[in-house]
């Protein structure tokens, strides 16, 4: 039977066990991860998503990576650097306090 899901049943970013989120960039996962207080790694291919990744990074609450250089360590290496800097995560709680 076909069961009906709403995006944070299926992607919790609020989570206590949720530090960073890996994302494409777009708009709605941007917002939930930035109201959560989740610093990001993005990932943005087209369109709308360069732009909101582009102020998350401005915003210091998280870093990007080049879809077309992407690769097992530097996926690795950015989910370190946001995990391993506080300061990715203090400006996601900044934010939202402002």
């Amino acid at each position: 039977m076909y069961q009906k899901y709403s995006l944070f049943t299926l992607c919790p970013t609020d989570h206590p066990k949720v530090r960073v989120f890996i994302s494409h960039g777009g708009l709605l996962g941007t917002i939930e991860a930035a109201y959560a207080g989740v610093p990001m790694v993005g990932i943005p291919m087209y369109g709308d998503q360069l732009t909101n990744i582009k102020a998350i990074i401005d915003n210091k609450m998280g870093i990007s990576l080049n879809y077309g250089d992407i690769s097992k360590d530097r996926v690795l290496t950015a989910v370190r650097t946001v995990l391993d800097e506080p300061r990715y995560a203090a400006h996601c709680i900044l934010k939202l306090l402002h």
